[in-house]
């Protein structure tokens, strides 16, 4: 290993970042912290091959695939497992996602599994329940899509959940030391017509493509993939949410959602997270917030991107940071 040293500059901030790496990099750069890289065949590469940071006594490795500093094992144990966060949360009064879960440890039938997830419309979303960011994730738009995905799990005694498909938008909320560092809206990727272009043209163009879900889409408007789109009609071409332009803040949060991340992150014992909720209401006033995901890591950087404000995002890593080494 081969230490660099640089000197503390007021601000290190990139208007543009790819990786948590890189922002908690430039994050310990502007608070003066050391930063010793990794050398492998005579090159650095912070998301590969990564640094260490040190302050104060005290270490840590980051990379690409790392978590953040000082987040201990069992917070990863507890939300990258959604059986047993969902477990957790309902029993503290917070409404979560209507789930049916099976696991490796259930004597449960197969038919009665199937009577249980069924007892819901179609389509059906089905994933693993490990994972976290859509990972996994299948829709089943029919009864014979799902029981051949079902059964799959089921035979190789693989846990899962089969939850509805809920339509409505959801939000984003980020949390840092157990402050909100943003809130934004999430809607599925769309294309929408022109009233001259084919939907496979338009499609042809998109960043996030389910050919399963654009067929799906054609047929409920009784089209075809060569169709022309009407114009100003749209239809989704994936079924993950992604960071939508349309709404996103950083700061004046309405006071009901600061108390409620407040009494979720003092519930679960965690300082920071990635929440994805469903609000009833409206984010100033909300009738009821249904929590749909928990994310241990989640992604700080796409907001660079999507938002093109790298302020929050490289707030967020140096309260992180301090966090740790502050301590």
């Amino acid at each position: 290993m081969k230490n660099n040293k640089q000197k503390p500059a007021t601000i290190h901030r990139r208007l543009r970042y790819t990786s948590n790496a890189a922002l908690l990099h430039d994050a310990a750069l502007s608070l003066g912290y050391k930063i010793t890289y990794i050398i492998i065949n005579g090159k650095k590469n912070i998301n590969r091959f990564g640094f260490y940071v040190e302050h104060k006594n005290r270490r840590c490795y980051i990379s690409a695939k790392s978590y953040f500093p000082g987040v201990p094992r069992w917070q990863l144990a507890l939300m990258d497992n959604k059986l047993i966060t969902t477990a957790v949360l309902e029993q503290n009064y917070f409404s979560v996602i209507r789930t049916v879960s099976f696991t490796s440890q259930d004597t449960i039938t197969l038919t009665a599994l199937h009577k249980q997830i069924f007892n819901q419309p179609l389509p059906i979303l089905i994933k693993p329940t490990n994972g976290s960011d859509g990972s996994g994730v299948q829709l089943c738009y029919t009864k014979k899509q799902a029981v051949e995905l079902i059964n799959e799990y089921y035979y190789a005694n693989t846990s899962f959940l089969a939850q509805p498909f809920i339509e409505k938008d959801e939000y984003r909320i980020t949390v840092a030391n157990k402050k909100i560092g943003y809130i934004h809206l999430k809607k599925f990727p769309t294309v929408t017509g022109d009233g001259i272009k084919t939907i496979a043209d338009l499609i042809s163009k998109a960043k996030y493509l389910d050919d399963e879900v654009v067929r799906q889409e054609c047929k409920k408007l009784k089209l075809t993939i060569q169709s022309v789109l009407p114009k100003g009609k749209s239809i989704k071409t994936h079924i993950t949410k992604k960071s939508d332009p349309s709404f996103y803040i950083t700061d004046n949060f309405p006071p009901e959602i600061i108390a409620w991340v407040t009494k979720l992150c003092d519930t679960l014992g965690i300082d920071s997270v990635g929440i994805d909720v469903f609000i009833k209401g409206t984010l100033i006033d909300p009738s009821k917030i249904i929590v749909i995901e928990l994310n241990s890591k989640p992604n700080l950087c796409y907001v660079t991107q999507y938002y093109g404000d790298s302020k929050a995002s490289f707030t967020i890593a140096t309260e992180i940071l301090k966090a740790y080494f502050e301590k």
